[in-house]
């Protein structure tokens, strides 16, 4: 009997030790995987603290991820990696898994950063992710993983207090607005000059009786070509890839963008 108790409490013991490693293939990933080795202990800890306490305040996971070639991930590309990667391990924060991902591939220098859930894309709209890339790309150019990390989180955080606060970040109208009344100001000036050149030939006729009459006469009677007007549209060439571009995206749910550093 002794031992019948004491096989069952082995066995009950192993399955603590094995259930840990048996949720974490189908549980949620930390906030940073980095299986490329770019950081150190210290670094990753760092930048876990961070991502998991943007997370907490906001309830928005930001995600960083590196590997060696987001192929083995999914063979379409670095964006179709990092979405994949994201839904794949259940990532996000709530029921509908808000959270933001931006994934490294280092064989070929790429990146990718996927949006996902309505508080995610509020917060991060098209024109806010471009603001973003200025923040990391400078410091993953020199090499500087840690620093872009950390500025990229620091940003994500920003951003989502400005949400949070019904002021996210938007482009501005006023460029737009100024532009268009410049153009306005500037065609009215133009057919205001043309209707008075035209004038310049108009003068005041003391009497009609010429024209009531029917006695006009006209000295002399040709008729001259003068111009000819022609309509060109310009097609623009298309525009290179790579060079440290990157693109907008949607798909996998969300949106997001990728490109080179």
């Amino acid at each position: 009997m002794k031992q019948k108790i004491t096989a069952f409490l082995l066995a009950f013991l192993l399955l603590l030790c094995l259930a840990p490693a048996a949720l974490a293939d189908g549980a949620q990933l930390s906030f940073l995987t980095d299986d490329a080795g770019l950081l150190t202990a210290s670094e990753s800890a760092a930048l876990e603290k961070t991502a998991q306490s943007i997370a907490q305040r906001w309830g928005v996971g930001i995600y960083i991820v590196t590997v060696d070639d987001s192929y083995r991930i999914d063979g379409r590309g670095t964006y179709e990696a990092a979405y994949t990667f994201y839904h794949n391990h259940s990532l996000g924060v709530g029921a509908e898994r808000n959270g933001a991902i931006l994934l490294l591939s280092m064989n070929d220098r790429d990146f990718a950063r996927f949006y996902y859930g309505e508080k995610s894309e509020y917060a991060f709209n098209g024109y806010a992710q471009e603001q973003i890339e200025d923040v990391f790309l400078d410091n993953f150019r020199e090499n500087d993983w840690y620093g872009g990390f950390s500025d990229y989180l620091t940003a994500c955080g920003e951003y989502l207090a400005l949400a949070a606060e019904g002021r996210p970040v938007r482009r501005s109208p006023v460029p737009a607005i100024v532009i268009s009344c410049a153009a306005a100001v500037l065609v009215a000036f133009l057919v205001c000059a043309v209707l008075k050149r035209k004038m310049k030939s108009v003068y005041v006729q003391a009497r009609a009786d010429g024209y009531v009459s029917g006695t006009l006469r006209l000295s002399r009677q040709t008729d001259r070509f003068t111009h000819r007007t022609e309509t060109r549209r310009h097609i623009e060439p298309p525009k290179p890839s790579g060079g440290g571009g990157s693109v907008s995206h949607s798909g996998g749910g969300g949106s997001g963008r990728s490109g080179h550093f």
